[in-house]
């Protein structure tokens, strides 16, 4: 029987199922795309600017009344947008007038960005169903939370029960990965969930067939320029590819460049890193068991993570320097990427560059030939290294 690996944010109380043996994980990106998502910080809306034919239009006729909620000032119309808990109500009512539109993106924008970067600065395990009782990784709990996973009432719920009442079975680190202990999200749905395509078009493509729409534009002008607006939420909206990232080790204030970890420099799109990248380096060093995993290699080292249980999070370069100006970190780039070389070399020998290379160029150019109809893509995906 394969030993099962799960990552945990016990403060936070989620986790994740990775569903596959550790070395098809680490090696195949079964998985860990998305884990980037998770600690990566997106921008906010006041730190970008938005390219809106609607939203940078000023020539609206708003019935030429300050009445109603258009009397209102700027921040109390925001502060309407931010309390519509469902993005969908969000685009009704940005929709109904450009002017209202103007003041929706930015909303959107950061209701979106909510749900990246989720996990950063939380501490990380991935704990495996083999780990002992008690055996946590330094500094992860204090005495105090120790004792309290051991209630009764914790124990019971998790199906943990004591051969005699003198010896209880205290609460693993494994225990986390269920729904007593916290809540579950799923990777691969991370950035998808968002759904902004067919949110944004169901939206307008109703509102189009009413007045409640622009009523100065036509129906084809009003489409055109809401499609236009889908480009406000791309990926490198809120994660900028022209500058450089970095990932951050917030418990040790060590960090790692994304040009250090890119096996060609055309790899890295802002945070995420093709073939090899941040979530690779994240899980190398995270893993926690009492038993090795002999499938990835160099196993007892492995399932000891040096960083298991710290904190992280992949910022931009630029705002890491603006928010720590007087501290001291230290760049760890090339001590990371030489243990990362030794587990790639040991799996695919001397030549593993050039396979993950080649891996991933091969996906570049399947993907230029797949028509837009293809539902193969998916399974075809998880046959070479993809981006992380």
């Amino acid at each position: 029987m394969l030993q099962q690996f799960c990552l945990v944010a016990p403060h936070a109380r989620k986790y994740i199922h990775l569903r596959a043996r550790l070395e098809r994980v680490f090696f195949k990106n079964v998985s860990i795309g998305d884990l980037v998502y998770l600690v990566a910080v997106p921008l906010k809306s006041h730190q970008r600017r938005f390219t809106s034919p609607v939203y940078t239009s000023q020539h609206i006729n708003m019935n030429n009344s300050l009445e109603g909620i258009f009397g209102l000032p700027c921040e109390i119309q925001l502060k309407i947008f931010a309390e519509l808990d469902d993005d969908r109500d969000c685009i009704a009512f940005g929709l109904t007038c450009a002017y209202f539109w103007g003041l929706a993106l930015p909303v959107l924008h950061d209701k979106w960005a909510a749900n990246l970067g989720s996990w950063a600065g939380e501490k990380i395990v991935c704990v495996g169903d083999w780990v002992k009782a008690e055996d946590y990784p330094p500094g992860l709990f204090s005495d105090a939370e120790i004792l309290f996973f051991d209630q009764p009432e914790i124990r019971s719920a998790l199906g943990i029960y004591s051969l005699s009442a003198s010896e209880p079975n205290p609460v693993t680190l494994y225990g986390f990965s269920s729904r007593v202990m916290g809540c579950k999200q799923v990777l691969g749905t991370i950035w998808k969930n968002a759904r902004r395509e067919i949110l944004l078009m169901r939206c307008s493509m109703g509102l189009a067939k009413h007045s409640l729409g622009f009523n100065t534009a036509k129906k084809h002008d009003f489409n055109t320029a809401t499609k236009h607006d889908l480009k406000n939420f791309e990926e490198h909206c809120f994660y900028p590819r022209d500058q450089p990232w970095i990932l951050r080790n917030l418990t040790t204030k060590e960090f790692i460049r994304s040009e250090a970890v890119a096996l060609k420099l055309e790899f890295i799109q802002g945070p995420r890193i093709k073939g090899i990248g941040f979530a690779h380096v994240i899980l190398s060093r995270i893993c926690w068991s009492s038993v090795s995993n002999d499938d990835i290699g160099d196993p007892t080292k492995f399932t000891r993570g040096v960083w298991a249980g710290h904190r992280f999070d992949i910022t931009q370069l630029s705002r890491h320097i603006e928010t720590t100006r007087g501290e001291t970190w230290i760049d760890i780039s090339s001590e990371v990427m030489d243990d990362m070389s030794r587990i790639w070399e040991r799996k695919y020998g001397p030549d593993w560059r050039e396979r993950i290379i080649e891996s991933v160029l091969l996906r570049e150019r399947y993907r230029a030939r797949r028509p837009a109809n293809d539902y193969l893509g998916p399974m075809i995906r998880n046959l070479s290294v993809a981006s992380c």
